[in-house]
């Protein structure tokens, strides 16, 4: 079992700040799934596995987590730096077109990358690796980010706003006004923006 796995690299005190997990999802999977269907987009998730496993060393665990979600447990990489490579290099594997029903698919990955802090559980660094995973595809998807606190106070800052904006529409906290943007040489309204 990962979780598993994970903890056991977690609990070596010795590869505690090497051990490094990779949350790769694959962008705009769910299209691809319903354009070719149900037996197609299993072929491909069988395929872009085995890509995965082919570019990660060895002593590279490739584990499925959801229905187009992967893991990569790196265990006792040398540094983050080789880390980074080896998502890189899963990636770039990734995207590369899949044959498949005659058709030619691309399908690319978003990919957050956590390295384990001494006393964290498993779940949490699959969270950090979530986090930075979320932000790789909220900067434009098909690339890779690197957890950092930063980024989690980022991320907690931009869903407490998301969330007061939410109860706020709910409870009809919000009036928009419109106000228009006039040409001044014609007089004439061009365009308007809401406040």
């Amino acid at each position: 079992r990962l979780l598993d796995r994970i903890a056991t690299a977690l609990g070596d005190p010795a590869r505690v700040g090497s051990t490094v997990v990779a949350l790769v999802d694959l962008d705009g999977f769910k299209s691809v799934n319903a354009r070719l269907g149900g037996d197609a987009g299993n072929e491909i998730l069988r395929r872009v596995a085995a890509r995965m496993r082919d570019e990660a060393p060895d002593s590279v665990t490739v584990a499925r987590l959801g229905s187009d979600e992967f893991v990569l447990l790196l265990g006792a990489v040398g540094n983050v730096a080789e880390a980074l490579h080896v998502a890189s290099r899963v990636r770039a594997a990734i995207g590369r077109p899949i044959e498949i029903d005659d058709e030619r698919v691309q399908v690319t990955a978003s990919i957050g990358v956590a390295v384990a802090r001494p006393g964290q559980e498993p779940e949490d660094l699959l969270r950090d690796a979530d986090t930075a995973m979320t932000h790789a595809k909220a900067q434009g998807r098909d690339r890779i980010e690197l957890y950092d606190t930063e980024l989690e106070r980022t991320t907690v800052r931009r869903r407490s706003v998301e969330d007061k904006l939410r109860h706020a529409l709910d409870n009809e906290g919000v009036r928009v006004h419109y106000q228009p943007i006039v040409d001044i040489r014609s007089g004439s309204v061009v365009a308007g923006e809401a406040l």
